[in-house]
Protein backbone atom coordinates (compact mmCIF):
# COMPACT_ATOMS: atom_id res chain seq x y z
CA UNK A 1 0.00 0.00 0.00
CA UNK A 2 3.16 2.36 0.71
CA UNK A 3 4.64 1.73 -2.95
CA UNK A 4 1.16 2.90 -4.06
CA UNK A 5 0.76 5.78 -2.55
CA UNK A 6 4.10 6.55 -2.98
CA UNK A 7 4.53 8.20 -6.39
CA UNK A 8 1.34 10.45 -5.13
CA UNK A 9 3.07 11.53 -2.24
CA UNK A 10 6.02 11.94 -4.18
CA UNK A 11 4.32 13.93 -6.82
CA UNK A 12 2.94 16.58 -4.08
CA UNK A 13 5.92 16.52 -2.22
CA UNK A 14 7.99 18.15 -5.81
CA UNK A 15 4.69 20.62 -6.22
CA UNK A 16 4.91 21.82 -3.00
CA UNK A 17 8.88 22.75 -3.44
CA UNK A 18 8.16 23.72 -6.70
CA UNK A 19 5.80 26.30 -5.73
CA UNK A 20 7.59 27.50 -2.74
CA UNK A 21 11.09 27.90 -4.76
CA UNK A 22 8.87 30.19 -7.13
CA UNK A 23 7.50 32.05 -4.42
CA UNK A 24 11.11 32.18 -3.07
CA UNK A 25 12.70 33.52 -6.10
CA UNK A 26 9.94 35.94 -7.14
CA UNK A 27 10.58 37.88 -3.25
CA UNK A 28 14.72 37.66 -5.05
CA UNK A 29 13.49 39.65 -8.17
CA UNK A 30 12.60 43.24 -7.35
CA UNK A 31 11.99 44.00 -11.05
CA UNK A 32 9.47 41.39 -11.51
CA UNK A 33 7.51 42.75 -7.90
CA UNK A 34 4.58 45.62 -8.53
CA UNK A 35 6.47 49.06 -8.23
CA UNK A 36 5.12 51.25 -5.46
CA UNK A 37 3.44 53.94 -7.14
CA UNK A 38 3.69 56.27 -4.01
CA UNK A 39 6.42 59.57 -5.16
CA UNK A 40 9.42 60.28 -3.10
CA UNK A 41 8.27 62.51 -0.13
CA UNK A 42 11.07 64.63 1.36
CA UNK A 43 12.51 67.79 0.52
CA UNK A 44 13.89 68.36 -2.55
CA UNK A 45 15.33 71.18 -1.91
CA UNK A 46 15.37 73.61 1.09
CA UNK A 47 16.82 77.48 1.84
CA UNK A 48 17.76 79.67 4.71
CA UNK A 49 16.89 83.44 4.62
CA UNK A 50 15.22 83.12 1.72
CA UNK A 51 13.74 85.96 0.12
CA UNK A 52 11.49 85.22 -2.97
CA UNK A 53 9.93 88.53 -5.47
CA UNK A 54 7.24 88.14 -7.71
CA UNK A 55 7.07 90.76 -10.41
CA UNK A 56 3.76 91.44 -12.68
CA UNK A 57 3.68 91.77 -16.16
CA UNK A 58 4.78 95.07 -16.42
CA UNK A 59 8.05 94.79 -14.14
CA UNK A 60 6.35 96.55 -11.07
CA UNK A 61 6.92 94.38 -7.96
CA UNK A 62 3.89 92.59 -6.70
CA UNK A 63 4.66 90.98 -3.76
CA UNK A 64 7.95 90.12 -1.72
CA UNK A 65 8.15 87.20 0.20
CA UNK A 66 10.83 86.26 3.29
CA UNK A 67 11.30 83.15 5.43
CA UNK A 68 13.96 82.11 7.78
CA UNK A 69 13.64 78.94 6.07
CA UNK A 70 12.20 77.11 2.92
CA UNK A 71 11.67 73.05 2.32
CA UNK A 72 9.64 71.86 -0.80
CA UNK A 73 7.94 68.64 -1.00
CA UNK A 74 7.41 67.84 -4.46
CA UNK A 75 4.97 64.68 -3.91
CA UNK A 76 2.32 67.72 -3.44
CA UNK A 77 4.43 70.97 -4.77
CA UNK A 78 4.40 72.96 -1.37
CA UNK A 79 6.22 74.73 0.05
CA UNK A 80 6.61 74.76 4.35
CA UNK A 81 7.79 78.12 5.29
CA UNK A 82 9.21 78.97 9.05
CA UNK A 83 8.55 82.50 10.15
CA UNK A 84 6.85 83.78 6.57
CA UNK A 85 7.04 87.75 6.23
CA UNK A 86 4.59 88.42 3.05
CA UNK A 87 4.18 91.96 1.80
CA UNK A 88 1.76 92.46 -1.07
CA UNK A 89 2.61 96.09 -3.04
CA UNK A 90 -1.08 97.01 -5.02
CA UNK A 91 -1.94 99.50 -7.77
CA UNK A 92 -4.19 101.50 -5.71
CA UNK A 93 -1.07 102.67 -2.88
CA UNK A 94 -1.87 99.64 -0.47
CA UNK A 95 0.82 98.30 1.49
CA UNK A 96 -0.27 94.76 2.70
CA UNK A 97 2.08 92.52 5.18
CA UNK A 98 1.53 89.39 6.84
CA UNK A 99 3.78 87.45 9.26
CA UNK A 100 3.26 83.91 11.32
CA UNK A 101 5.24 81.17 13.19
CA UNK A 102 4.68 79.03 10.26
CA UNK A 103 3.05 78.93 6.95
CA UNK A 104 2.90 76.88 3.52
CA UNK A 105 2.69 78.45 0.04
CA UNK A 106 0.64 75.55 -1.69
CA UNK A 107 1.56 74.56 -5.40
CA UNK A 108 0.79 77.09 -7.98
CA UNK A 109 2.55 79.41 -5.38
CA UNK A 110 -0.95 81.84 -5.47
CA UNK A 111 -2.05 80.29 -2.15
CA UNK A 112 -0.25 81.20 1.22
CA UNK A 113 -1.82 79.32 4.88
CA UNK A 114 -0.15 81.03 7.59
CA UNK A 115 -1.24 79.57 10.93
CA UNK A 116 0.54 80.34 14.59
CA UNK A 117 0.13 83.93 15.74
CA UNK A 118 -0.61 85.51 12.19
CA UNK A 119 -0.94 89.70 11.98
CA UNK A 120 -1.84 90.79 8.86
CA UNK A 121 -1.80 95.18 8.29
CA UNK A 122 -2.96 96.74 5.97
CA UNK A 123 -1.88 100.75 5.09
CA UNK A 124 -2.90 102.96 2.86
CA UNK A 125 -0.53 105.54 2.11
CA UNK A 126 -2.62 107.97 0.51
CA UNK A 127 -4.52 108.47 3.74
CA UNK A 128 -2.89 107.64 6.28
CA UNK A 129 -5.40 104.82 7.23
CA UNK A 130 -3.55 101.63 9.51
CA UNK A 131 -5.91 98.27 10.13
CA UNK A 132 -4.13 95.25 12.03
CA UNK A 133 -5.86 91.79 12.17
CA UNK A 134 -4.59 89.17 13.99
CA UNK A 135 -5.79 85.75 13.81
CA UNK A 136 -4.22 81.68 14.74
CA UNK A 137 -5.01 81.12 10.85
CA UNK A 138 -5.26 82.43 7.96
CA UNK A 139 -5.19 81.78 3.68
CA UNK A 140 -4.07 84.94 1.32
CA UNK A 141 -5.12 84.14 -2.13
CA UNK A 142 -2.45 86.84 -4.04
CA UNK A 143 -4.41 86.51 -7.51
CA UNK A 144 -7.09 87.41 -5.61
CA UNK A 145 -6.15 90.32 -3.32
CA UNK A 146 -7.95 88.25 -0.89
CA UNK A 147 -7.22 86.58 2.45
CA UNK A 148 -9.65 84.65 4.80
CA UNK A 149 -10.24 82.48 8.31
CA UNK A 150 -13.18 80.95 10.05
CA UNK A 151 -10.86 81.24 13.40
CA UNK A 152 -11.33 84.40 15.65
CA UNK A 153 -9.87 87.66 14.53
CA UNK A 154 -9.08 90.77 16.19
CA UNK A 155 -9.36 93.92 13.97
CA UNK A 156 -8.20 97.00 15.09
CA UNK A 157 -7.24 100.35 13.06
CA UNK A 158 -6.71 103.87 13.85
CA UNK A 159 -10.31 104.48 15.76
CA UNK A 160 -11.87 100.99 16.58
CA UNK A 161 -11.52 97.34 17.82
CA UNK A 162 -13.82 94.69 16.39
CA UNK A 163 -14.00 90.98 17.76
CA UNK A 164 -15.33 88.29 15.46
CA UNK A 165 -15.34 84.50 14.56
CA UNK A 166 -14.16 84.45 10.61
CA UNK A 167 -13.88 86.73 8.08
CA UNK A 168 -12.64 87.64 4.28
CA UNK A 169 -10.99 90.25 3.76
CA UNK A 170 -10.31 91.92 0.26
CA UNK A 171 -7.17 93.61 0.39
CA UNK A 172 -6.95 95.25 -2.71
CA UNK A 173 -10.46 96.79 -2.41
CA UNK A 174 -10.00 97.86 1.26
CA UNK A 175 -12.67 95.38 2.20
CA UNK A 176 -13.41 93.54 5.16
CA UNK A 177 -16.33 91.20 5.30
CA UNK A 178 -16.95 89.28 9.14
CA UNK A 179 -18.76 86.20 9.14
CA UNK A 180 -20.18 85.95 12.55
CA UNK A 181 -20.18 87.34 16.58
CA UNK A 182 -19.36 90.35 15.77
CA UNK A 183 -18.76 93.12 18.35
CA UNK A 184 -16.55 95.99 18.23
CA UNK A 185 -16.14 99.34 19.97
CA UNK A 186 -15.85 102.56 17.76
CA UNK A 187 -14.06 106.06 18.68
CA UNK A 188 -15.28 109.10 16.99
CA UNK A 189 -12.38 111.82 16.72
Amino acid sequence: MFNRNLPIFLSLLFMLLAMGYWAYDTDLHPGTQKKSTDARKNADYFLEQANILQYGKGGKLEYQLTSQSISHYPHNDTTLLSLPHMTSYRKTGQITTAHAANGKLLSGNDTLVLWNNVIMNQDKISTGRHTRMNTDYLTLYSDQGMAETDLPVLITSNNSKVRAIGMKTYYEKGQIHLKSRVRGVHESN
